[in-house]
């Protein structure tokens, strides 16, 4: 009887301890393994298809592609590049935009390059001496600002103040923020896309300017209006899901301290990270674009968006920046406090958020395994005691 007891009971335990991992896992997805498969189709000259020998004009997805790559630690990118975009800054300087300016000095920074001296050019400068107040692209204004903190450059107090104005200024009444304040013909409508990005270039200020705080919680109420039931997003009005969407999501919510699969932006299917691998084709292990096609744009914002989660839940500074961020101390879930200095105007200190470490599915699911392991324990006992009197 005894034996048939601990069989029963042995095999009990299996069973729940394999049901409590399944259900505290909920909806976790591979990141790890769409990393690797991002990075491999990535760093591979035949899927890319960049051409370093045409300095005639500079390639964006070169660009991002260099730079994801670099923050994740990847070494010897593209050896071809930093020829290329010496010459390609060279002979195209005059018709590069600041959002040109700014891609470029972030990739170059996170490569290993001077951004003040590309191609004989001195990026930062070219963007320090842009009047913001006049740029109509949302992109012209966030782009620089998030490479000047990057570059860890001084910003006038002045200048600052001009940049966060105008962005804010842009602001649309349902809280998200266009692609251009001004109509090109085809309307001026917030997009998640445009508003996700310019909630990354805000977040550094989040918690230090009353304005920038008001003007990202709007844009945050706005972007959860675009979420779908298995956590993407897009465009719902279309029934439109999208990962680069989804993905630039992500890298705002992390860059502000908040889990992607915590309960706020966790839905009946999903949270933002496990559903970034319906956008992933199988096969190549790149991300696809609108049409089903594996395609690299996607891919380096989708693995931006997982290194930016990966940096999150390991006490990392975020992608946009190079100074250290806290790292969790012996014991705790949190990490500590830490105060980083910047090369600002008046060299003040600026306090690193505190952000809870991810924990990947719902907080119900969890209570669900908890209280079946406690129901496992009472009965437990309450057998050995029956044994003990028998």
């Amino acid at each position: 009887m005894k034996r048939k007891t601990s069989k029963f009971f042995a095999a009990l335990i299996s069973v729940i301890v394999a049901v409590s991992v399944l259900t505290v896992t909920g909806f976790a997805a591979d990141t790890k393994g769409l990393s690797s498969g991002l990075k491999k189709y990535l760093s591979n000259p035949e899927n890319t298809q960049f051409d370093f020998s045409d300095t005639s004009v500079v390639d964006n997805d070169a660009d991002w592609t260099v730079f994801v790559l670099s923050r994740c630690g990847e070494k010897d990118v593209y050896p071809e590049y930093s020829e290329y975009i010496n010459n390609a800054v060279k002979e195209n300087y005059a018709s590069l935009k600041p959002s040109d300016l700014a891609r470029i000095a972030l990739s170059v920074k996170a490569y290993g390059l001077d951004p003040e001296n590309i191609g004989g050019k001195d990026l930062i400068s070219a963007l320090k001496s842009v009047d913001y107040s006049s740029q109509t692209y949302m992109s012209s204004i966030t782009y620089p600002l998030t490479a000047l903190n990057f570059a860890e450059e001084n910003i006038s107090a002045e200048m600052l103040d001009t940049m966060l104005k105008t962005i804010i200024a842009g602001q649309q009444s349902d809280g998200g923020f266009p692609y251009c304040t001004v109509d090109m013909g085809y309307g001026i409508s917030s997009d998640v896309d445009t508003t996700a990005m310019t909630v990354q270039a805000l977040a550094k200020y989040y918690n230090t300017d009353e304005r920038v705080k008001d003007s990202v919680d709007k844009a945050l109420a706005y972007i959860k209006t675009q979420q779908f039931d298995d956590g993407s997003f897009g465009y719902v009005a279309w029934n439109s899901k999208s990962g680069e969407s989804t993905s630039q999501v992500i890298i705002a919510l992390c860059m502000l301290g908040i889990d992607p699969t915590g309960s706020e932006y966790s839905k009946a299917d999903g949270n933002p990270v496990s559903a970034l691998a319906q956008f992933v084709d199988s096969s190549t292990g790149a991300a696809l674009d609108y049409s089903n096609q594996p395609n690299t744009l996607s891919s380096y914002q989708m693995l931006m968006a997982l290194n930016s989660y990966e940096r999150l839940k390991n006490g990392e500074a975020n992608i946009y920046t190079f100074e250290h961020a806290p790292t969790p101390e012996p014991g705790s879930d949190k990490t500590s406090g830490t105060t980083s200095v910047t090369k600002t105007e008046t060299a003040e200190a600026t306090t690193v958020k505190t952000v809870d470490i991810p924990r990947t599915g719902s907080s119900n699911i969890i209570l669900m395994s908890s209280a079946a392991l406690m129901v496992l324990s009472g009965v437990i006992i309450a057998s050995k005691k029956n044994n003990e009197e028998q």
